[in-house]
């Protein structure tokens, strides 16, 4: 089996080589996908949901989901493998240079401890599995957070495994393009 490494530089490799058109057209259905599973949630208007902005070479998961950004609370790094959310839209996102990248990032106004979160990956598997950028903050918000977790991706980030260690966190569902995986609870390895 490839290591976390091996396979972050492969799947960043399909990624960047993904047509602007294919990018787009992705986005969209996964953005819909989401869209059915967020309906089905029956939010409250105090609930909020965990967001990202996506960066570039990352899915445009937000493109059908304007009637939920009220409920949007997007991550701040406070501190090594460290995150806290604050509820923003994405207009009052300003620009942040963190690891080594520029991204968008909230004020911290209003901070809030998301009902569901939406977790960016590299690569999910059918079962739940997630090889994130190998910061760690992901993994350890969920270790220490009860949240409904949404991993979002292209079909060309579905594998058939993973290398897990014990500290990885799996998704309650991988919501890509092609589809919603809605993982059983016992679904372990």
């Amino acid at each position: 089996m490839i290591d976390k490494l091996g396979l972050r530089k492969s799947i960043k490799t399909v990624l960047a080589s993904l047509s602007t058109e294919r990018r787009q057209e992705g986005s969209l259905k996964l953005s819909l996908n989401l869209k059915k599973v967020l309906e089905q949630m029956d939010l409250a208007p105090e609930d909020t949901i965990g967001v990202f902005a996506p960066m570039k070479s990352e899915p445009q998961w937000q493109l059908a989901l304007g009637d939920f950004e009220k409920h949007f609370a997007f991550p701040s790094f406070v501190s090594e493998h460290c995150m806290e959310f604050y509820q923003s839209t994405f207009a009052e996102l300003v620009e942040s240079r963190e690891f080594g990248v520029t991204i968008k990032v909230p004020q911290r106004n209003k901070l809030v401890f998301p009902k569901v979160l939406l977790v960016p990956g590299l690569a999910f598997t059918e079962k739940g599995g997630r090889l994130g950028r190998g910061g760690g903050y992901y993994d350890q918000y969920l270790s220490t957070h009860e949240v409904l977790k949404i991993g979002v991706c292209l079909k060309e980030q579905i594998v058939s495994s993973l290398p897990e260690e014990e500290h990885d966190q799996r998704m309650t569902y991988v919501v890509y393009d092609g589809g919603i995986i809605k993982i059983a609870e016992s679904s372990k390895g």
